[in-house]
């Protein structure tokens, strides 16, 4: 039972970290550095560089924040994206 308590909680948490939407339009608590796009991405905010790519995440660098908090580089399709977790 306390294992379920706890997933339900980080399954809330996850939630609320990550802005989530629909358009590029609607990440209003996402910000990029001057270097990366905000975009929307599967439905969560992120930062992304279209410029370069990559082929894991230490190729990427940069500053990313959700709700002020940094947020992690992955890289995903070829492209450095930010996201909260």
């Amino acid at each position: 039972m306390k294992v379920a308590v706890v997933l339900v909680v980080l399954c809330i948490v996850y939630h609320a970290a990550a802005e989530t939407c629909s358009a590029d339009g609607d990440c209003v608590n996402t910000n990029c550095d001057s270097s990366h796009d905000l975009e929307c991405h599967r439905g969560q905010c992120t930062c992304v560089n279209h410029v370069s790519s990559c082929s894991s995440a230490s190729d990427c660098s940069g500053s990313c924040t959700f709700f002020g908090r940094h947020g992690r580089w992955h890289c995903v399709d070829a492209k450095c994206r930010c996201f909260a977790f």
